[in-house]
C-alpha cells in the first residue's frame, strides 16, 4: 500500500496526510467485489480479545438508537462499523474527512441517507439537526475542542453521544502510533490528538448523564501470553483481569455513553 510522503509544520498538511490516505485505501477497497467489501465490516474477523469493547459499542447503540432518529456518524470511513447503525432503521448522515471512503462506505449500505465530506472541526449542518451523534475511533482526528463544540451545537436537546476510541494514557498504545508516524502511517496531529481522561470529561459536561467504560489495561501483556497459552484461556484471564482490577488509567480502549444533551 502507498503512503503519500509527510510534509511537516502545518496542521493543514497534516489533516492532508490523513485524508490522501484514507483516500487510496478507499480506492483499493473500491475495485474488490461487494460481498468482500462487507466481509471486511464489522469486528467478526477481529482478536477476540480486542472485541469487548466494539460489543458495548455496537449493544449500546442496538438499545439507544430509535428509527425515529436522526443520527451522525463522524468518521464514518469505508463504513466499517455503519451497518451497526444501518440495522436500527434511523436515517443516517455520514461524515469523514475522506470522500473516497464516503463512497465506499455508501456502495457498502445504499440507506445511508446522506454522505458529508468535511472536517469534523466544521459540521456543515444546522444547529440542533440531530438526535445522535455517534463514532467510533475517530475522534483524534480533528481539533479536540472545535469538534467537542460541534458536536454539541448540532445536536438537539436531550441528544445522545455514543463514542468508542482510544485513550491516551496507554503508554504500549502511543509508542505503536508513534512508530507509524516514523514511517509515514500516521500523521503527527493523529497522535497528539488521542483523547485524554480529560477530554472525555470535558464532554460529560455537556450532558445530564454520561457512563464511561475502559477496556484493555492489561492488553499488552495478554499478546505475548497468548502465544503460550492460547487464545482462550488468555482471553479469560484477560476479562477476569478487567473485572477484578479494572483500571481507566492505562486503558487501551474506552466507550462513552452521554445522555440528555443540555
Amino acid at each position: 500500500m502507498n503512503f503519500k510522503k509527510r510534509k511537516k509544520n502545518s496542521e493543514g498538511t497534516d489533516e492532508n496526510f490523513d485524508k490522501d490516505n484514507y483516500d487510496n485505501i478507499a480506492r483499493i477497497e473500491m475495485s474488490l467485489p461487494l460481498n468482500k467489501l462487507k466481509q471486511q465490516s464489522g469486528i467478526s474477523q477481529m482478536n477476540n480479545l480486542f472485541k469487548p469493547p466494539f460489543e458495548l459499542y455496537y449493544e449500546l447503540i442496538r438499545r439507544n438508537i430509535e428509527n425515529r432518529m436522526v443520527v451522525l456518524e463522524l468518521g464514518s470511513g469505508t463504513g466499517r462499523h455503519t451497518g451497526q447503525l444501518i440495522a436500527t432503521g434511523a436515517s443516517i448522515m455520514a461524515l469523514d474527512i475522506s470522500e473516497e471512503s464516503l463512497k465506499v462506505a455508501k456502495l457498502k449500505y445504499p440507506k445511508i441517507k446522506e454522505i458529508i465530506p468535511a472536517n469534523m472541526n466544521c459540521i456543515p449542518l444546522p444547529d440542533n439537526s440531530v438526535d445522535a451523534v455517534v463514532s467510533c475511533g475517530s475522534l483524534s482526528y480533528s481539533d479536540p475542542e472545535k469538534t467537542n463544540q460541534e458536536i454539541i451545537r448540532v445536536m438537539r436537546n436531550g441528544g445522545i453521544l455514543i463514542a468508542l476510541d482510544s485513550l491516551n494514557h496507554n503508554p504500549v498504545y502511543r509508542l505503536n502510533r508513534f512508530a507509524r508516524y516514523l514511517v509515514n502511517r500516521r500523521s503527527k496531529a493523529s497522535i497528539e490528538r488521542i483523547p485524554s481522561l480529560a477530554r472525555i470529561r470535558s464532554l460529560e459536561n455537556h450532558f445530564s448523564s454520561s457512563q464511561a467504560y475502559f477496556f484493555g489495561s492489561y492488553l499488552w501483556l495478554m499478546l505475548p501470553i497468548q502465544k503460550v497459552f492460547g487464545k482462550t484461556l488468555t482471553f479469560k484471564l484477560n476479562n477476569l483481569l478487567e473485572r477484578v482490577l479494572p483500571s481507566s488509567k492505562y486503558a487501551f480502549k474506552f466507550v462513552l455513553i452521554c445522555k440528555g444533551r443540555k
